[in-house]
């Protein structure tokens, strides 16, 4: 992809992009290093997206964990049925 449209791409999907014509009149070594870090941000954020979702997903094995030891645990209490 051209670095122009590539600019174009990257700073419509960024939050506080500086405006196009910005980075269009910037030396290109500032302006890869601008989309590089960009990249590095959407990674760390991806990354603590994931890590929110892992947590989510261990909380819900340990609450079902839980409730599965609750019922067979209800198995041992009640008397049998003669």
């Amino acid at each position: 992809m051209p670095i122009k449209k590539q600019i174009i791409v990257e700073t419509s999907q960024a939050e506080t992009a500086p405006s196009v014509l910005a980075l269009l009149t910037t030396s290109s070594d500032k302006v890869k290093r601008y989309l590089h870090e960009r990249k590095l941000e959407r990674y760390r954020q991806r990354i603590a997206e994931s890590g929110l979702a892992l947590t989510r997903h261990r909380d819900q094995h340990s609450d079902l964990e839980r409730q599965l030891l609750e019922e067979e645990a209800k198995d041992q209490i009640e008397p049998p049925h003669a």
